[in-house]
């Protein structure tokens, strides 16, 4: 004869026993809700914060946030900065408190990440903000940018010697003060292009160190422009974006070897400035940014050697601009910047290989803009910032650990 089975409720099984039975029946069920109860209640004192904390610089805990320790610098924005490999130095800006206008400062600090401390550092020569920096190996070199906003443009620089821990001026550059300008440092030599200051520039020159001189670079096939992204690919610096007399959408490709361009296919992307761009290692991730009339949140990817561009698929965060945007060695992290009229608190990582984005956990920091932020080989580090249209400043800031796979 067939054995029957069927699903029966506590109840039903409890009926189908004697008193004894059901007593012993109701006795188990009790206890089981009370070892439920209990479970719950651990679950939820063990589960992690929703701020995903790291309660340990040495933890292995990985897709979290630590605050770092509080800096001397106290609220600061848009300050010279540069990551050495084992610290972030930081230098002049701006504050605004309690209404008044904004405050320029000298002075700089280092903060180690491994003592989660900071240093004092000699103050830069000249008060300012909106400088660009490049970091050559041993020495930090800062050009441009503006000593107030009420004063013009600066075509000052400065190299700061870590050991010594001193400055020197650095010889006029070949080109007029300016902000706006990206500067990046191809192992050899600092190369500056583009900017805003006296008018709109579509020049640019290198700085070399060792020889203490500069050189004009040659005519660039770009339109004149500030505000665009640049990448060193190891061979050749990618710029593309910016804004101008229009909003522009084309890059091109400068080899100082051979001190030409070329333009950069097409990409599938609209015109837009303030976006960023990492290099992979072997391609410019460019995202984000402010387009003709809205703030955009699409991103491609160019790969030199093919000399082609790809889409990569929709972010899971919203567009912005002044975000933090960084290569970790496996993925671009991006986090906070200016949205459409607020800043924001949230951020995503874009795997280029598994072409697939992940959200960050929320960080224990608030909105902002205009951030410092560096890789640190393991860690995102973030500091100080803008709230956004009220343009406060703060003094804060954390590291994120990425989620590893």
């Amino acid at each position: 004869m067939r054995e029957e089975t069927s699903l029966r409720g506590p109840r039903e099984v409890a009926s189908g026993l004697g008193r004894k039975g059901r007593r012993r029946a109701i006795a188990v069920l009790l206890l089981l809700a009370v070892l439920g109860s209990i479970a719950l209640v651990i679950f939820h004192a063990v589960a992690p914060p929703p701020h995903q904390l790291c309660h340990s610089k040495s933890a292995s805990r990985t897709n979290c946030w630590a605050l770092i320790a509080k800096s001397p610098l106290q609220d600061r924005a848009r300050g010279a900065f540069a990551w050495t490999g084992e610290e972030l130095l930081y230098w002049g800006g701006y504050r605004v408190q309690g209404g008044a206008g904004p405050t320029y400062s000298r002075d700089g600090y280092a903060y180690d990440p491994r003592r989660n401390s900071w240093r004092r550092l000699a103050s830069i020569p000249r008060s300012g903000f909106a400088h660009t920096t490049v970091w050559t190996g041993s020495d930090v070199l800062v050009w441009g940018g503006s000593i107030s906003e009420a004063e013009p443009a600066t075509g000052n620089g400065f190299a700061y010697d870590v050991k010594a821990d001193r400055w020197r001026v650095l010889p006029p550059a070949p080109i007029v003060s300016r902000k706006g300008h990206v500067a990046i440092w191809t192992g050899r030599e600092m190369l500056v292009w583009g900017g805003a200051g006296s008018s709109v520039f579509d020049d640019g020159a290198a700085y070399n160190p060792r020889s203490n001189d500069w050189r004009m670079l040659s005519r660039s096939p770009l339109k004149a422009r500030y505000e665009a992204t640049a990448v060193w690919t190891g061979r050749d610096m990618l710029i593309w974006g910016g804004v101008g007399a229009a909003t522009y959408g084309d890059g091109a490709a400068y080899d100082p070897a051979a001190n030409s361009w070329r333009l950069l296919p097409q990409a599938p992307l609209g015109a837009r400035s303030g976006q960023s761009a990492v290099w992979t290692g072997h391609e410019m991730l460019v995202w984000g940014g402010i387009g003709v009339s809205s703030v955009l949140g699409d991103g491609a990817k160019y790969d030199p050697i093919a000399n082609r561009w790809r889409s990569v698929p929709p972010a899971m965060v919203a567009g912005r601009s002044g975000h933090v945007a960084l290569w970790s060695g496996r993925e671009m992290i991006i986090w906070g910047g200016l949205g459409s009229g607020a800043t924001l608190d949230d951020g995503a990582a874009f795997d280029p290989i598994r072409e697939q984005w992940n959200l960050l956990p929320a960080a224990p920091l608030q909105s902002r803009t205009n951030q410092a932020a560096a890789w640190d080989g393991s860690e995102v580090l973030i500091f100080g910032g803008t709230t956004g249209a009220d343009r406060g400043t703060l003094g804060d800031g954390a590291v994120y650990r990425p989620l590893k796979h």
